[in-house]
């Protein structure tokens, strides 16, 4: 592990919690993903999270790793490490998940007596309050114009963090998913803001259509 990465992760000892390797899927910190749970390992995932603390890895899997899903496929070195919100269980035993992002973190390969796979987590601090002022105030001016710009309809208000609005405008950006994964991963924070907005700064505006006012019924979850 290099100097930087060790600057930028918690050095505790890492806790273990489930993983979940999921193709081309980013969970980023604050973002509510639903999932849909049918193989057999992982509906005994979702069993122990309703007894557990909730929490789980949603780990991303790119390129000729999806081969392995099958097995346990290999996902890369960082990950969103989520919370279950909601969930609602459908009478042929599968499950409806809600997850909640709730930060980056690193994982490492961890050996347990469960059918689903395990990984040691350390957090990835974001420590936002260390950024020179001056950069602080051009970064956050910068990222609201550039989420204006991609037609954000979102009050950002001044409490939202530097890594919040870069994480939305990440996700508003038209990308292919290696892209989006490599940006989401750099650290430390001043670097991952400047590589979101230079991705923008590049990426197509792409007109998002409004939804449709009909509305459908939604399920039933519980908390």
């Amino acid at each position: 592990m290099s100097d930087s990465t060790k600057s930028n992760a918690n050095t505790s000892p890492g806790r273990v919690v489930p993983l979940f390797p999921l193709p081309d899927l980013i969970l980023f910190p604050g973002q509510l993903l639903p999932l849909h749970v049918f193989e057999p390992r992982y509906l005994e995932m979702t069993e122990d999270l309703l007894d557990t603390s909730g929490e789980l890895v949603l780990g991303t899997v790119l390129g000729d790793d999806k081969q392995l899903l099958s097995g346990v496929a290999p996902v890369q070195q960082v990950a969103g490490l989520g919370r279950l919100s909601r969930y609602q269980a459908l009478e042929d035993g599968r499950f409806i998940l809600i997850v909640l992002g709730i930060g980056r973190v690193e994982v490492h390969p961890h050996d347990g007596s469960t059918s689903y796979p395990l990984t040691e987590v350390q957090l990835i601090e974001e420590n936002e309050s260390a950024l020179c002022p001056d950069l602080r105030g051009d970064q956050q001016m910068r990222l609201r114009a550039a989420l204006a710009a991609r037609g954000n309809t979102m009050t950002i208000g001044e409490q939202v963090s530097i890594n919040q609005m870069a994480d939305i405008l990440l996700m508003l950006t038209p990308l292919t998913v290696e892209e989006r994964y490599k940006t989401f991963a750099i650290r430390p924070l001043e670097r991952r803001v400047e590589a979101v907005l230079a991705a923008h700064e590049v990426a197509p505006i792409i007109e998002i259509p409004e939804l449709s006012s009909e509305e459908d019924g939604d399920p039933e979850f519980e908390s």
